[in-house]
């Protein structure tokens, strides 16, 4: 599971280089799914606060098997460009 991988990449960055270094986030994953990483939904966001935690981010990763129409991307490329800073968006083949 991809999921689970990402999760223990991200505990082997944590006890290398310190926790501060990576700041971890699932979206839509159960809390019961994971250790270090922190549960979000998304859906239970307003577009101002999902804005708002888009432009904090380097780097969004979309790691979707299946998916529709998914606007988390346009929407992260959208709250970087606002701020004028660069960012990275990773996207599955999958996503929508």
């Amino acid at each position: 599971e991809v999921a689970a991988e990402c999760r223990v990449i991200a505990r082997r960055i944590h006890a290398r280089f310190g926790r501060d270094c990576l700041h971890y986030l699932e979206v839509g994953a159960s809390p019961d799914d994971q250790s270090d990483a922190v549960a979000l939904s998304a859906s239970d966001w307003c577009v101002n606060m999902r804005i708002a935690v888009w432009a904090l981010l380097d780097v969004l990763v979309v790691s979707a098997t299946r998916d529709g129409l998914n606007l988390l991307p346009f929407e992260y490329v959208c709250a970087r460009h606002a701020r004028g800073d660069g960012g990275v968006c990773v996207l599955s083949e999958f996503a929508g």
